[in-house]
């Protein structure tokens, strides 16, 4: 299977209005509790007593990762997938990012892939066993532009904040709520592990000539907690962020 560390599924290219929100009110909380799709696919994150992700739940199709913490490491397991056993375990510099990733389990090979950073920012994606080695462009504190041998994708964004949420909304709604559930890398991109992420929301990525419009809704806090989708033949997708208040 071709592993691409920004394709993960179908590309959600997308296109914002412009809006003067997304300023949130001091003291609410910007703990994501879980995002939906269309009201069909749901992820649920649950949380410790140190207000660490433990957990990401897929409904209604079913199953868990879980999410366990140690120095410098981080393990992601899956539970009630039908795979379970199959674990990812990352592993961290100083600062919290990733520097390598090694999978294990029934049917799976042990491989680790190598991360490269530059002032923060994830740079270069080497995969320990493929020639699909990735490289990542950054701009104004946003990623620009990721290329591989395979494919040329391109960003462009909007001036409304990527929320300093815990969980990087800006990747889950470009990717859909399923992403969680994709190959070995999905979790730390959802968690913020591989350095620092795009400072502002998306509003369009260019993929083979494919691109959707996408536009923003806040609530009265200010929080992003509506994002829809329309494909170029008219097709609606709508993605619900609920927090813990």
């Amino acid at each position: 299977m071709k592993r691409h560390f920004w394709l993960l599924c179908a590309v959600f290219a997308c296109g914002i209005c412009s809006c003067d929100n997304g300023t949130v009110e001091q003291g609410k909380s910007l703990v994501v509790s879980s995002v939906s799709l269309d009201d069909e696919m749901r992820l649920d994150f649950g949380y410790d007593s140190e207000g660490r992700v433990v957990s990401l739940a897929m409904s209604p199709e079913g199953g868990t990762l879980n999410v366990e913490y140690s120095d410098n490491k981080v393990v992601v397991s899956l539970s009630g997938t039908g795979m379970d056993g199959e674990a990812y375990v990352y592993n961290l510099d100083s600062e919290g990012r990733t520097t390598g990733i090694s999978a294990s389990g029934e049917g799976m090979e042990i491989q680790i892939n190598e991360f490269v950073y530059e002032n923060g920012f994830l740079v270069k994606v080497n995969w320990a066993e493929s020639d699909e080695n990735e490289t990542l462009v950054w701009a104004d504190g946003n990623l620009a532009g990721v290329s591989s041998a395979y494919y040329d994708v391109e960003m462009e964004y909007s001036d409304i904040d990527n929320p300093e949420t815990n969980v990087d909304l800006n990747y889950i709604i470009s990717q859909g709520p399923s992403t969680a559930f994709g190959e070995e890398f999905t979790v730390g991109k959802i968690l913020r592990m591989f350095g620092k992420s795009s400072a502002n929301l998306k509003s369009a990525e260019k993929y083979e000539g494919y691109a959707d419009r996408l536009q923003y809704g806040f609530d009265k806090y200010g929080r992003v907690d509506k994002a829809v989708s329309t494909d170029e033949e008219g097709e609606v997708s709508t993605f619900y962020i609920e927090y813990d208040d």
